[in-house]
């Protein structure tokens, strides 16, 4: 991904506009970094600490 940011950027950072650039919204920027190496993080706990609950280990879900 990082590779491919570079590739069509020319740097792993650039500039974010969430709202587009016209009218009174061009002001906020969001600055993304796709800077190698990435921090890794486990799927589940990563999704607890972002939900901000504990998911349930053992349900008929989870074992499908």
């Amino acid at each position: 991904m990082s590779q491919m940011v570079y590739a069509i950027k020319g740097s792993f950072k650039f500039p974010y506009h969430p709202k587009g650039t016209e009218g009174d919204n061009k002001n906020e920027v969001i600055e993304l970094d796709f800077t190698p190496p990435f921090k890794r993080i486990p799927l589940m706990k990563g999704l607890e600490d972002a939900l901000g609950f504990k998911l349930p280990a053992n349900t008929e879900l989870a074992n499908e």
